[in-house]
């Protein structure tokens, strides 16, 4: 685990990492560089070991390279969602205890007491002098905080996951069993750098000293460009990202021996589609708090399980519990619960919620699934997407793959709405097919063939957008307030 520090940390001067931009290329000796020259720059006054910085930055090669010279000074990388409100942002740094910002835009709100550093500047505020940097560094030790994500927060407060060097070597480790990665492998950036998947990605790539493909923003032209042109030999794709190039007709490069497919709720629809077009494709489950993916299904056996999100790759182990924790046997529905050595630490400042996440060295994920007779995982819901209403339980996921079903259906997003007889009743944000005429007692006529009279929702609403986040994850609070009232 050392050696893969080493590669992290870009202590290897014959290391094989590089960077491919659409307009340059990066071999790892010039890579370096920049981040002495950073190291130089941020080792200053007030920045210690263990220092929580905020890195709130667009350009990707600017990302890494930070990241990289925090890792190198003592620091503690938090990656800052550069879509996030005002609000958002103020609550993560104060939340982090974050003294330090490094970005690369304009920051438009005052934040008190709070340093920033113009990544193409310098410092704009403190520490504007008397910076005294160095290139030399000592190696952390593994145990060591390495990086604070920050959970998406659409089902309330962002949480911040700390993960240890560690937690994220295993988890780059474990993948690779699966990935089965080599030097000349060439990653797609192809998901944001402060979402675990798009660290996980920068993290496989220094570690297994492969090429890192950097397309000019993560727009779906540009991405599609980058799959094209600079012929990449593996990406990572969220459900909206694999929906899009299916709808364009893009054709996989023959480079592309595949693509890790996850990121929360996958319509089965979508999967069957990608291989009938030629995509190698492979779903995967896991979450901020497992540092990557810790089960996976290939394209080969995806033909025959297209729902499941594929076996336990070791060391890590993922159980079926009930309520009290104990182990289910196959085909029993319960809560995901993961034993691996890529696990989170703890919450950033919240150890009631680790308390409850943690527990006897396993993750209780708060998701719902089971497993089939082959040891196949399947995920039916999150548990705070479960709807209760009347004291019945309904899975959401059913009943959008229900209405799904109906030809005038492009979207829809089912969730519960507050109701003090029901406590919640299920209702349905629809988007249609152009030209559809359609009201919502034709969809409960067809629903009722389909699903149980409590499944069916009280309230359906028509809509030309649902609220989602750039990981194409509706964001449930704000589907809430928009359609609590009506």
């Amino acid at each position: 685990m050392k050696e893969y520090l080493s590669h992290l940390l870009l202590n290897n001067d014959s290391s094989g990492f590089g960077i491919i931009t659409n307009e340059y290329s990066l071999n790892s000796l010039e890579i370096k560089s920049k981040v002495n020259q950073f190291c130089r720059n941020f080792k200053g006054p007030g920045i210690k070991n263990d220092s929580l910085i905020g890195i709130l930055i667009n350009d990707p090669e600017q990302f890494i390279i930070c990241l990289i010279a925090l890792w190198r000074i003592g620091a503690v990388p938090v990656p800052l969602n550069v879509k996030l409100t005002n609000d958002e942002l103020k609550y993560i740094i104060s939340d982090g205890d974050i003294s330090l910002i490094i970005t690369d835009s304009k920051i438009n709100f005052d934040l008190p007491g709070i340093s920033i550093y113009d990544s193409n500047t310098g410092f704009s505020k403190k520490y504007a002098s008397n910076l005294t940097g160095s290139e030399e560094f000592e190696y952390p030790e593994l145990s060591r905080r390495a990086l604070i994500i920050y959970t998406s927060g659409s089902s309330g407060r962002a949480k911040g996951v700390i993960h240890t060097f560690s937690s994220l070597i295993s988890a780059a480790q474990s993948g690779n069993n699966f990935l089965q990665q080599n030097k000349s492998d060439r990653w797609l950036a192809s998901l944001p750098f402060y979402h675990i998947g798009g660290i996980s990605i920068i993290i496989r790539s220094l570690i297994f000293e492969s090429t890192l493909i950097l397309p000019v923003s993560l727009k779906h032209n540009d991405i599609k460009e980058a799959l094209i042109k600079k012929e990449p030999s593996l990406a990572s794709f969220v459900s909206i990202q694999m929906l899009r190039m299916i709808r364009d007709n893009v054709t996989p490069p023959d480079s592309l021996r595949n693509v890790l497919f996850g990121g929360g709720f996958i319509d089965e629809s979508i999967i069957s589609r990608a291989l009938a077009a030629g995509w190698k494709v492979s779903r995967v489950y896991g979450a901020s708090e497992t540092a990557a993916f810790v089960t996976a299904i290939d394209s080969e056996e995806l033909k025959s399980k297209p729902q499941s999100s594929g076996k336990q790759i070791l060391p890590n182990e993922v159980y079926i519990v009930d309520s009290s924790g104990n182990i289910l046997p196959d085909g029993h529905t319960g809560e995901i619960a993961i034993k691996s050595p890529s696990l989170f630490s703890e919450y950033l400042n919240d150890k009631a919620e680790t308390k409850k996440k943690l527990n006897g060295n396993f993750y209780f994920s708060g998701d719902i699934g089971y497993k089939d007779q082959d040891g196949f995982l399947y995920v039916e819901a999150r548990r705070t997407d479960l709807i209760i209403t009347g004291g019945e339980n309904v899975n959401p996921f059913e009943v959008e793959s229900a209405i799904l079903t109906y030809p005038d259906v492009s979207e829809v997003i089912v969730f519960g709405i507050q109701d003090k007889e029901w406590g919640q009743v299920v209702a349905a944000a629809i988007i249609l097919k152009p030209d559809s005429n359609i009201n919502d007692q034709m969809i409960r006529e067809f629903l009722k063939e389909k699903l149980s009279s409590y499944k069916i929702p009280k309230k359906i609403f028509f809509t030309d957008k649902l609220p989602k986040n750039d990981m194409g994850k509706i964001n449930k609070q704000q589907l809430t307030d928009l359609f609590q009232k009506g």
